[in-house]
């Protein structure tokens, strides 16, 4: 069937800000990331960075060896011990939440078959079947167990569309996405070559 190591390819970029924004957009998960105290991951502070970063761990999980995929977990879970609600927040959020963890990955897997179906239209059900299975690995790389992905595609539209009800922004996540919509914290010549087309 078709190779799974060429699902994601630069390509892929250019669903990048969209896939965000819809990660983000469900409530925890982008208070998380908008309040977020870990300076160095901050897409607004360091946007080149934080983009390698996620694009590091999407190669990782993707391709990563077990003892790659280990290795990139505990790196990232020095950065999530840090991203917790204060105990009176109206919004309560843990990085570690698999609920979430799940959300995210979902996303990615989400972005990647639309690219994929853009790039190579109609791929038969066992290529599709071999994707999907492979993509789990977008949550079990952090702490989703392999049983909280959806056991196959049909299921994994069913909890796509559930959770799309669940969706919403707030006075800090609205302008947030705004802001990253247009590539706002990019350097200036990415912001005025790309940001119209990004929010588009």
């Amino acid at each position: 069937p078709y190779p799974v190591r060429n699902a994601l390819n630069w390509f892929a970029l250019s669903a990048a800000t969209a896939n965000v924004v819809m990660q983000l957009s469900l409530l925890p998960v982008g208070r998380g990331v908008a309040e977020s105290k870990v300076e160095s991951g901050r897409v607004d502070k360091h946007p080149i960075k934080r983009a390698r970063t996620t694009l590091s761990y999407i190669a990782v999980a993707w391709h990563g060896t077990d003892a790659e995929r280990e290795a990139m977990r505990k790196e990232i879970d020095k950065q999530h011990r840090q991203v917790v609600s204060p105990p009176s927040h109206d919004v309560k959020y843990n990085a570690f939440d698999r609920k979430l963890q799940l959300w995210v990955a979902a996303c990615l897997w989400r972005g990647t078959l639309d690219i994929v179906e853009i790039l190579y239209g109609g791929l038969n059900d066992a290529a599709m079947d071999a994707l999907y299975d492979h993509a789990s690995r977008l949550a079990t790389t952090l702490q989703v167990p392999a049983d909280m992905w959806p056991a196959d595609r049909v299921a994994f539209d069913e909890y796509w569309q559930g959770m799309l009800d669940s969706l919403e922004m707030d006075d800090v996540t609205r302008p947030y996405l705004q802001n990253l919509a247009t590539l706002g914290d990019m350097p200036a010549p990415v912001r005025r070559t790309l940001g119209s087309t990004s929010r588009v």
